[in-house]
């Protein structure tokens, strides 16, 4: 129980956040991430203190004691400033978080009765720094008149941190300006030299040739609008030769912009709708270093010579998948593209003689149109003209009698100046069928039942945008997150 209780003081703390910038000279100049987290927009865009949530979470810590209501409907009175951000950040083997000091007076006060309810240690002060340590969970509370720092390590670790001068802090470093120039109410700092090399290994990936992913850094910023959420991601260079590289990454001999050929293609009921426009052998070369991309193509091999194909897409390239309650699970999708040359054609007899030895199979049905068979699935491919196609059977059969889709008609523009472009469609879900959210097999959030799409989009090389869209455009979306408790269908 305690130590549930202290991770509700975590909570609490979190959304607890001096007009001077003490409180950030806390974090390193090379930390693996930093994240800042304006509590008073999103409780003001959000209205918080309306929220039905609100009451429960007063009930919840006013059965533990009176003060804890008080500073539920009041958390200024915890000492803490709401008006500045909160930020969290790391160095790799520590995670941390600090917020500016309003009253030293009241935190104290506050960490006293956290005391009380046996969630802290007692105060103990040493070179005018004031620690306590948090029960049931690993990790230091220190503060004095101008932070409150929370490390998941040692008092001494953390009051080494709070004793940094601003010189040597994140504050000082070009890439504090950046971050804190984006606009939003959670901005995003990622410095992949001082991060896990597991963590970064997809960023790689994404690079264009000749950069180290030691070089990049990467910045994000969520903002909270009338009937969506945008998430916007960039890539920058830490050098000159590096961000020159990332910019010239856009006249890449992989990728060009989406020329809009299967716009109209999506079926009615589609889920997902997703589309890359490549340079002829880009879609290849991208597939063969993404570790998922290079196991499909061996899977993929044993039967035809996929590289051989997709070494001759040239333009966009689509993936669908559909959401039609009669298929099963989500592993139904179709793959169309335009190809350059189809000489490849001229060695389907052999491939279906070499395949036997995998126990595949594969047939002629019309012209240029075959029947794959690999154990139990069966997978439908071949040419219209030099349109590729390649399908799971059922997504094959559904396709060719589904209505299209017209979502995505008013996004042609938006599409047409991307690289990438994604369309989640959230609205078909439940389409056709009688679910309820207390019939789902997991549960889901209220706010999950009130989004119409996410979509993914890139118009420029190093840079990404997510946005999160509401059935209704006029919705405050921030408002929807903590009123949103009615559920029905």
């Amino acid at each position: 129980m305690k130590k549930s209780n202290s991770v509700l003081l975590l909570l609490l703390l979190v959304f607890c956040s001096c007009s001077k910038r003490q409180y950030l000279n806390v974090i390193p100049q090379n930390p693996a991430f930093v994240v800042s987290v304006d509590f008073k927009s999103i409780a003001e865009k959000g209205e918080i203190s309306e929220s039905p949530y609100l009451p429960q979470l007063t009930s919840l810590l006013g059965g533990m004691s009176d003060k804890f209501s008080d500073y539920i409907k009041n958390p200024g009175k915890t000492g803490i400033d709401f008006r500045q951000p909160a930020y969290f950040f790391s160095g790799g083997s520590y995670f941390a978080m600090t917020m500016a000091v309003d009253d030293v007076d009241d935190l104290t006060d506050f960490i006293s009765v956290l005391r009380q309810q046996n969630l802290c240690s007692p105060i103990t002060e040493k070179d005018d720094v004031q620690y306590t340590k948090l029960q049931g969970v690993k990790g230091t509370i220190v503060f004095n008149k101008n932070t409150v720092l929370y490390v998941n390590s040692s008092p001494e670790f953390a009051r080494q941190l709070l004793s940094q001068s601003e010189d040597n802090s994140f504050t000082a470093t070009d890439a504090y300006d950046r971050m804190t120039d984006l606009e939003g109410e959670i901005l995003m700092y990622g410095n992949a030299a001082s991060a896990p090399s597991t963590a970064v290994a997809d960023l790689k990936l994404l690079l264009p040739e000749g950069i180290r992913y030691t070089d990049v850094d990467a910045y994000s910023s969520t903002r909270f609008t009338d009937g969506s959420i945008i998430v916007s991601t960039q890539l920058r260079g830490k050098t000159k030769e590096a961000q020159r590289l990332i910019e010239d990454g856009n006249d890449t001999e992989s990728f060009q912009k989406i020329k809009g050929d299967y716009i109209q293609s999506a079926p009615d009921d589609f889920l997902l709708w997703a589309c890359i426009g490549v340079e002829k052998g880009g879609l290849l070369n991208m597939l063969k270093n993404n570790k998922y991309g290079h196991q499909l193509l061996l899977v993929l091999e044993r039967a035809i010579d996929i590289e051989q194909i997709l070494r001759q897409v040239k333009g966009d390239a689509v993936i669908m998948m559909p959401r039609n309650h009669k298929m099963y699970g989500y592993e139904q999708f179709m793959f169309i593209s335009t190809v350059d040359d189809t000489d490849f054609m001229k060695d389907v007899d052999y491939w279906q003689k070499s395949m036997a030895d995998f126990d595949m199979s594969m047939s002629r049905t019309i012209g240029d149109n075959f029947v794959l068979k690999a154990g139990i699935k069966t997978f439908n491919w071949g040419l219209e003209g030099k349109q590729f196609y390649f399908a799971t059977d059922d997504m094959f059969a559904h396709n060719a009698t589904a209505q299209r889709s017209d979502l995505l008609s008013p996004l042609e523009d938006d599409i047409r100046s991307s690289y990438f472009y994604a369309y989640i469609n959230f609205q078909t879900l439940l389409k056709g069928t009688n679910m309820t959210p207390a019939q789902c097999a997991f549960p889901m959030p209220p706010f999950l039942w009130m989004l119409k799409s996410v979509i993914f989009q890139s118009k420029e090389y190093g840079t990404l945008d997510i946005a999160i869209n509401l059935n209704d455009e006029s919705q405050n979306s921030l408002k929807t997150i903590f009123h949103a408790t009615d559920t029905t269908h």
